[in-house]
């Protein structure tokens, strides 16, 4: 009786049991929230000027929730002011505006948990210099240092006379429509007995020569001498058409020296704008500064850009891009392309008198054969000249007026052309 009566209350206790447990069948518990995965989509490489799309579609949740995004640049370059608008989209879109390496990190959430950062680094390059946007054009053609004026003999012959005004007195170029020309300095100081004079044009002197001294009282009654050459010589003008820097050295009517700093930047557009009247050789002084021709707005395939000095900083960069061509005259000239400075704050201001060429262990000045200033964000295309062959190796280097270092100038921007 008693064993019937301990199986009958195992067997109840086992029921209330299997009851309790739901009938033998196991009951999932509270479900586990896990984490999404955040991606941030592949690495990218752009060109400057290029918009960047970024794209977290493929992050995920386990458990089906809706995603948030939020997007952040955490790493740009030095001076960058990109932003990501808006932080919180699935596919936003950011310019970068400087060149470089950027990174942007994705956090997603899935209304609890926040993921791990995703990450993608995007590459931003130089534009390529042949698809850069085309140049402003042409600098002033009228810009230059040399006044031009013309006079009419008692025979009625014109003579045009091109001025170009020094410390010490005026250096005159004067020429008559049959192409014929002649030059002489005109100074309140010339008067000696058996004058000499030499030209220095860059860090080359020529050889002292005889000149003629002359005497003349203008209608104010001021009085002022003029030398004139012993021999007239096509060599000085071409020495001028390439616009090297120019000194002219005279006796004076107290037998002393004096030498005259002339502002004669631009001679080859003063006989651009004079061969009518001139009939300047196109041979030996071609028109656009040696060039014959429009200029490009884009550069050649063959174009080099310069790099900059360590530690330059944003406001003295301008970008200088140079390469050879082939001018009106099948003659290889040096082109470049001046100005797109990334920052309107940029100190350097663009002119003439910025560029100079390395060749052979000596520095001449490469000038456009024009007198200009601008601004160093609007980009000019320019044909140099200058006391170089344009065909070799040399170096090219921009070096603005006053940047000195115990006493030298010093290139913010260099190239090299093989």
């Amino acid at each position: 009786m008693r064993s019937q009566l301990f199986k009958h209350a195992m067997a109840t206790s086992v029921a209330l049991s299997l009851v309790a447990c739901g009938g033998g069948s196991s009951s999932p518990g509270a479900p586990v929230n896990t984490a999404p995965v955040a991606n941030a989509g592949p690495a990218q490489t752009v060109v400057l000027g290029a918009s960047v799309k970024l794209d977290g579609s493929a992050s995920t949740d386990a458990e089906g929730n809706v995603l948030t995004f939020t997007w952040s640049l955490t790493a740009r370059p030095e001076g960058s002011a990109a932003l990501i608008p808006p932080v919180t989209a699935v596919l936003p879109i950011f310019t970068p505006d400087k060149v470089g390496n950027y990174v942007a990190t994705l956090h997603v959430n899935d209304g609890k948990l926040d993921s791990v950062a995703s990450r993608v680094a995007i590459t931003v390059l130089p534009q390529p210099l042949t698809q850069l946007p085309p140049a402003s054009g042409p600098v002033d053609d009228a810009a230059q240092d040399w006044a031009v004026s013309s006079s009419q003999s008692p025979s009625n012959v014109s003579t045009t006379s091109l001025t170009a005004r020094g410390t010490d007195g005026d250096f005159i170029v004067s020429c008559t429509p049959d192409g014929a020309f002649f030059y002489r300095f005109k100074s309140n100081y010339v008067g000696a007995m058996e004058p000499k004079a030499k030209f220095i044009f860059g860090n080359t002197e020529g050889m002292t020569e005889k000149w003629w001294s002359e005497t003349y009282t203008d209608a104010m009654n001021n009085h002022f001498g003029m030398l004139r050459p012993s021999e007239t010589r096509i060599a000085v003008l071409q020495q001028l058409y390439q616009n090297e820097p120019f000194k002219f050295e005279f006796s004076t009517h107290l037998n002393g020296v004096k030498t005259s700093v002339m502002k004669a930047a631009g001679f080859a557009r003063a006989l651009d704008q004079t061969r009518a009247q001139c009939n300047w050789s196109n041979e030996l002084f071609p028109s656009q500064n040696g060039w014959g021709g429009p200029l490009p707005v884009v550069p050649g395939n063959n174009a080099v850009e310069a790099t900059y000095s360590p530690g330059l900083g944003e406001t003295q960069r301008v970008r200088l891009i140079a390469w050879r061509a082939f001018n009106a005259a099948n003659k290889p000239q040096l082109l470049v392309r001046l100005g797109d400075a990334a920052n309107t704050d940029t100190v350097v201001k663009l002119s003439d008198s910025l560029l100079y060429v390395t060749q052979d262990g000596k520095v001449v000045a490469a000038t456009s054969g024009t007198r200009f200033s601008g601004n160093a964000s609007t980009p000019v295309i320019l044909a140099l000249n200058g006391s170089y062959d344009a065909a070799r190796p040399l170096t090219l280097s921009l070096i603005p007026n006053g940047t000195t270092v115990v006493g030298q100038r010093v290139a913010l921007a260099e190239l090299s052309l093989k």
